[in-house]
């Protein structure tokens, strides 16, 4: 009876262990777009850094492009400060930094920092 016993409890933790109980179960990671999701890392759609579900990296998306649209265009030979201050100057005006065009303002701050 003893071996039956010892036996039956081999095969119980022998079935655990190959059944995957032992091993750590996926990392989730939050939805950031407020859902309140709980995803693996894999299936989360990664924007600016951040974990989104399917439905709201669709929904985030389509809010940033309908503001890329919103926002006009610079009329020709012009271009926008890469600095954030919203200045629309002449190409030829424009300090360019790393690949990117400032005014003189955001220019001299960008140069600050580097």
């Amino acid at each position: 009876m003893k071996r039956a016993l010892f036996v039956l409890g081999l095969i119980l933790v022998a079935a655990f262990a190959f059944s995957g109980c032992g091993k750590k179960a996926e990392a989730t990671v939050p939805c950031a777009g407020g859902c309140g999701m709980e995803l693996t890392k894999a299936d989360a759609k990664v924007i600016d850094g951040k974990s989104y579900c399917a439905g709201c990296a669709a929904h985030l998306t389509d809010e940033l492009a309908k503001e890329a649209e919103a926002q006009p265009a610079p009329a020709p030979g012009t271009i926008k400060c890469a600095g954030g201050c919203g200045t629309e100057l002449a190409t030829a005006d424009a300090t360019e930094i790393e690949g990117k065009f400032y005014c003189a303002s955001c220019a001299a701050r960008v140069g600050d920092d580097h």
